[in-house]
């Protein structure tokens, strides 16, 4: 009697099984539903186990988890969102490192609105253009551009650098009347950025 109602509710059991047919029409038979995920609906069935994407899923079956679909995709949105941030990050490090130059012994020549004209004080005394401060109110003619002071080539007085990025060239007319055309550089990792970009130099 025992084995007559155990095959009896075997046989129930068999009948209540159901197959998922998706929307793309692969099969997973007796299937039965693990979990909502961020990509889609966990099931097992025969065969093992399987993430079914919402989107796949049978419009019934996915009604039954529209609230879990909406939450899953704000989610994978803010995922993606942080990982796209993390590897423009990772790319503009990478630009400013191999694009950063040391300009030695620079001296403010005149301060402009919107930058500074420089000389360098060493060597073959080229002019160039610099900009990138918040301010140029706080700069004087004479004097020394640098974010760093350190001692090179075992010099016993430190020499000044300026750490910038060259982003393109400068025209200015001088004292005389004169047209010129300087290099132009920045101090601004946003402004270097910007023009890395648009230019594709060295990334």
């Amino acid at each position: 009697m025992k084995q007559v109602l155990f095959a009896l509710f075997a046989l129930s059991i068999a009948a209540g099984a159901a197959d998922l047919t998706t929307k793309s029409g692969k099969v997973y038979k007796n299937y039965d539903v693990d979990r909502a995920t961020l990509y889609g609906v966990a099931i097992f069935h025969d065969g093992g186990s399987a993430t079914v994407p919402y989107a796949d899923l049978p419009d019934e079956l996915r009604k039954k988890y529209s609230e879990e679909e909406k939450q899953a995709a704000g989610e994978v949105k803010r995922l993606r969102d942080i990982a796209r941030k993390e590897a423009e990050e990772k790319r503009n490090a990478l630009i400013l490192k191999k694009n950063e130059e040391n300009l030695y012994g620079l001296k403010v020549l005149q301060v402009l609105n919107d930058g500074l004209l420089a000389i360098n004080d060493f060597g073959d005394r080229d002019i160039c253009y610099v900009t990138g401060w918040k301010s140029y109110n706080v700069f004087v003619d004479g004097q020394h551009l640098g974010n760093r002071l350190e001692k090179r080539f075992n010099l016993p007085t430190p020499s000044y650098f300026l750490l910038c990025w060259r982003v393109g060239t400068y025209k200015y007319t001088d004292t005389r009347g004169a047209s010129r055309q300087v290099n132009k550089y920045t101090v601004s990792e946003k402004q270097a950025i910007e023009y890395y970009t648009k230019n594709d130099r060295k990334k």
